[in-house]
C-alpha cells in the first residue's frame, strides 16, 4: 500500500494522523439538517408501495425491505413532514448503530432507530457513507453512545461527528477505489455465505436421514403413524420426549455478574447443538437460587424456550459440567442416549414440524416444558441409538471443522475490508497512486 508523503497529527484522541492537506470537518458544517424517524408507530396496512423502515432495514450503502417490512397507506407517507432528497444519507442509531444506507427515492417513512443527514448538494456523499463504514466513526460513536440494555446515538452526536476531509476530486477517487475493491471482497463473502449455508442444509439433511432411518438404506421400513416422520426402520417405535426424560427450568433473571464467579449459560451461547464459549459470562455465587437446581451435568440438553433464537438446543459437555443454566429449559434423558435426542432436536422433523410450529403459535417465539415434552419421536434400540450417535459425530466433527474455517475466513475478509476502508478514508494509503498501478 503507498502512503502519503506527510502528516499531521488531528488532535483527537481514537484518530491517528492524516495526510497535511487533509482537514477535520463536522457533520453539522456540511449538512443541512440532521433529524430522526416517527417516535411512535404509524397505522399498517396491505401491501402498499410504500414502507414504515427503521434501523434494522439500513446496510451496504442500501434501503433493504424484506417480507417482513410493513406497508403505510399513501396518505400516511405524504402527511410524513420529514421528506428526503436524494442528498440524504440514513444512519442506524438505536439498537444496532452504524448501518448506513443513501436514499435513493424509495418511498419510505422513518421509524425514530434511524437518522437521517441532508447534505449539502456540493458534498460528496459517496466519500461520507464510506467514512461512516470505517472503524474510526465505530470509534467515535462507541464513546458516544447512551443508554444501558439498549444503545442510543443522539442527533447532537452525529452533528459534532468529525470527518477527514480531502478535497472532493480525491474524495472521488477514494470513493471510486472503495466502490471497487469492496465489491470484489463481497463477491468472495458472498460465495462463501452460499457454501456455508449449503453445508448447513446437507447438515441437516444427513442428521434427518440418521434419526429418521437409520443407518442402513436396505432396512425393512414400517409406517410410523406420523406424517411428521413418515416410514421408520421395522424394530422402531414412536413416542414422546417426555417419556424418556425429565425437563426443568433454568434460572430467570441472571445473579449479579462476578469475574471469578460461576459460568452462566444464556441463550444466546447456544447455538446448533454446541455452547459457544466465547462470550460465557460469570455470575456471583452467592445469589444463586440453588433450590431450583441449576447445576447443569454433562450429557443433559439446553433447549431454547424464548426470544429469536427459540428452539435450539445444545448438549452440555464435560466441560460445561458444572455450569449454570439460565433461562432456558434442562432435558435429563433418563432412558434414551443423550446424544441421539441431541441429534433429533437438531433433525428437520423436529425443527421445522414441530418445534418452529410450536414456537410461532405465541404473540412472541416461546417454547415450555409440556410442549417440548410432548414433541413426537422416532425411537431406534439402544444400541442403533449408540451406532447413530457415534456416526453423526464422527461425520460433523468433520464438517464443523470445514465450516468453522469458512466462517473464519468471511470473518477475516470482513475485517480486511473494514481495514481497508478505514486506511483510505483516514489517508494511511494514498488510493490515487494505487488506481493508477492497478490500471497499468
Amino acid at each position: 500500500m503507498i502512503s502519503y508523503y506527510s502528516y499531521k497529527d488531528t488532535g483527537i484522541e481514537w484518530l491517528d494522523e492524516i495526510p497535511n492537506a487533509w482537514d477535520i470537518k463536522k457533520i453539522k458544517f456540511l449538512s443541512s439538517k440532521v433529524g430522526d424517524g416517527l417516535h411512535g408507530t404509524p397505522e399498517y396496512t396491505e401491501h402498499t408501495e410504500f414502507y414504515f423502515i427503521n434501523g434494522n432495514n439500513l446496510g451496504d450503502g442500501l434501503i433493504q425491505i424484506t417480507p417482513q417490512t410493513k406497508s403505510i397507506s399513501e396518505e400516511q407517507y405524504y402527511l410524513n413532514d420529514k421528506k428526503l432528497t436524494l442528498q440524504t444519507l440514513l444512519l442506524s442509531i438505536n439498537g444496532t448503530i452504524g448501518n448506513v444506507a443513501f436514499y435513493r427515492g424509495e418511498t419510505v417513512m422513518l421509524g425514530k432507530s434511524a437518522a437521517y443527514i441532508k447534505f449539502y448538494d456540493n458534498i460528496n456523499i459517496q466519500y461520507i457513507r464510506w467514512y461512516l463504514e470505517s472503524s474510526v466513526f465505530k470509534n467515535y460513536y462507541e464513546l458516544e453512545l447512551s443508554g444501558t440494555t439498549i444503545k442510543n446515538l443522539s442527533l447532537e452526536s452525529i452533528k459534532n461527528t468529525p470527518l477527514t476531509f480531502p478535497e472532493k476530486e480525491e474524495q472521488i477517487f477514494i470513493s471510486r477505489f472503495l466502490d471497487q475493491k469492496t465489491s470484489q471482497i463481497d463477491r468472495l463473502i458472498e460465495q462463501k455465505e452460499k457454501l456455508l449455508k449449503l453445508l448447513a442444509e446437507k447438515r441437516t439433511a444427513i442428521i434427518t436421514q440418521a434419526v429418521t432411518i437409520g443407518l442402513d438404506p436396505a432396512v425393512e421400513m414400517k409406517d410410523s403413524g406420523c406424517d411428521l416422520i413418515g416410514n421408520i426402520p421395522l424394530n422402531w417405535k414412536v413416542s414422546k420426549i417426555k417419556f424418556n426424560g425429565q425437563t426443568r427450568y433454568g434460572l430467570g433473571e441472571p445473579p449479579p455478574k462476578k469475574m471469578d464467579g460461576v459460568p452462566f449459560i444464556r441463550a444466546t451461547d447456544i447455538f446448533r447443538g454446541k455452547i459457544d464459549m466465547a462470550n460465557i459470562q460469570f455470575i456471583d455465587p452467592d445469589f444463586i437460587p440453588w433450590s431450583k437446581n441449576p447445576t447443569l451435568q454433562e450429557d443433559e440438553i439446553l433447549v431454547v424456550r424464548s426470544g429469536a433464537y427459540t428452539g435450539d438446543s445444545a448438549i452440555v459437555t464435560k466441560e460445561c459440567d458444572g455450569f449454570i443454566a439460565g433461562y432456558d429449559m434442562v432435558y435429563t434423558p433418563k432412558t434414551i442416549n443423550s446424544k441421539f435426542i441431541s441429534y433429533v432436536l437438531l433433525s428437520e422433523y423436529m425443527l421445522i414440524g414441530q418445534i418452529y410450529q410450536a414456537r410461532n403459535r405465541a404473540a412472541q417465539p416461546h417454547l415450555n416444558a409440556e410442549e417440548l415434552g410432548n414433541f413426537t419421536i422416532a425411537l431406534p434400540p439402544m444400541k442403533e441409538q449408540n451406532q447413530i450417535a457415534e456416526y453423526l459425530n464422527k461425520f460433523l466433527d468433520s464438517t464443523d471443522s470445514t465450516t468453522t474455517t469458512i466462517v473464519k475466513s468471511v470473518s477475516q475478509l470482513k475485517e480486511y475490508r473494514e481495514a481497508l476502508i478505514t486506511s483510505a478514508v483516514t489517508g494511511q494509503i494514498d488510493v490515487r497512486k494505487e488506481m493508477v498501478d492497478s490500471n497499468k
